[in-house]
């Protein structure tokens, strides 16, 4: 899921749509793409037995406060979590991994682009990650989506298009046909027919765009409350949540199978400047967004909203400075999975360690690989909890970072 604009994925997938309308040229001293291949994984990772998607999110909001001055004034417990995440495939040349998607212990999906813009799909087959041909070139896969309790996954492009996959292929889903460019921020499968996809025309790159699929093609439709969508998730498709910004303010939205509806959010942090990033649901009914925002005049700070059934509410979220763990600071929010106990998964960027989880109040910072200012763009867990999927990249390296794929075993 990046969600943001102007953002390291984003420029990637613009750059992607200009080498799609043109041969395509090597760079002088570029890197050159190896030949496909399997890539090993350690028999320490395992892949989660379910679904779980969002789209990926590269921040372009300033550092976490660094003087940890900007956290709750109650206390919070931290503490330095023992699991591990392990690297369980990487792809040595620049790009990133956007997206991930699980449907079963072998079967699982990340995609994304590399070599500024050429399409990238790897799939898990219980033993190894392997690149799956894709039906498209120069132009990075935004999402991979799937319908709750599915187990056809979707593929959607930086420029708005759709796939769906077709015994050994993928079959052409379209995309919206009106005029004008378009430029994917976020996209998900919600039912046997249902789909939408959502994100900013090119010709600007500010002017929402919200697209519909029921069956029979892309309809868009108007985004709510101007509302720019950054994540999409969910339970049903009577039961879908889109996360954003509206004028500039953190925004989450409902669909009910009918209608798009405002969810009233705690003042103090739907007062603020800012955006959310990303959002998870799970099988009960229980959903978490996450993303930044700020006072006027203020660092932006990570917020965490919850859905218990009937309301929204924001607990409390350390402050950047964490005393006793290994990280000094917690990551910017970008992505968020369930953990299938009531608990989430939180991924992020510019910390030390880039994922922690929280439940119950409690909050763990997770120890993961050590990589050059790598960056959570999605992660993916089931909702019977157990391992789960991270991917990302390293944006701050352009062509010379790593597309990445950790394991929680």
């Amino acid at each position: 899921m990046s969600r943001r604009a102007p953002a390291a994925v984003l420029l990637a997938l613009t750059i992607g749509l200009l080498l799609a309308a043109c041969a395509s040229t090597a760079r002088p001293g570029a890197r050159t793409s190896p030949a496909p291949s399997a890539t090993p994984v350690p028999s320490a990772s395992a892949v989660p037995s379910s679904a779980g998607t969002s789209g990926p999110s590269a921040s372009d909001v300033p550092d976490p406060d660094p003087t940890g001055a900007a956290g709750p004034t109650t206390p919070l417990s931290v503490a330095q979590g023992e699991a591990e995440w392990v690297a369980t495939g990487v792809h040595e040349w620049g790009g990133s991994m956007n997206t991930a998607l699980v449907l079963a212990e072998d079967d699982a999906w990340a995609a994304g682009h590399h070599d500024e813009g050429a399409t990238l799909i790897r799939h898990w087959d219980g033993r190894s990650w392997r690149e799956v041909a894709a039906p498209v070139r120069d132009i990075g896969i935004r999402a991979v989506s799937a319908a709750p309790g599915g187990r056809l996954p979707w593929i959607f492009t930086g420029d708005a298009r759709a796939w769906r996959r077709q015994g050994g292929g993928w079959a052409s889903m379209g995309g919206p046909a009106g005029p004008g460019g378009r430029v994917l921020q976020a996209a998900a499968v919600t039912g046997a027919r249902e789909a939408w996809m959502a994100g900013v025309l090119t010709e600007d790159g500010e002017t929402p765009f919200l697209a519909h699929w029921a069956g029979g093609g892309w309809h868009e439709t108007a985004s709510p409350g101007g509302m720019e969508v950054a994540d999409f998730a969910a339970s049903s498709p009577r039961e879908v949540w889109a996360v954003g910004a509206a004028g500039g303010h953190p925004a989450i939205t409902r669909w009910d199978g009918e209608r798009w509806a405002a969810a009233p959010l705690p003042a103090a942090p739907a007062a603020q400047q800012g955006r959310l990033t990303g959002v998870a649901v799970s099988p009960s009914g229980e959903a978490w967004a996450v993303g930044r925002a700020n006072r006027p005049g203020e660092p932006p700070e990570n917020v965490l909203f919850t859905w218990d059934g009937s309301r929204w509410t924001a607990p409390g979220v350390p402050a950047s400075r964490l005393p006793g763990v290994r990280a000094s600071r917690l990551p910017a929010f970008t992505a968020v999975a369930a953990d299938g106990r009531g608990g989430v998964w939180i991924g992020g960027e510019r910390g030390g360690d880039v994922i922690v989880h929280y439940a119950g109040g409690h909050w763990t910072v997770e120890r993961t690989p050590h990589r050059s200012s790598p960056a959570v763009y999605d992660l993916a867990a089931g909702p019977g909890g157990g391992p789960v999927l991270a991917v990302g990249g390293e944006p701050d390296y352009d062509e010379d970072g790593h597309a990445w794929i950790w394991t929680r075993g």
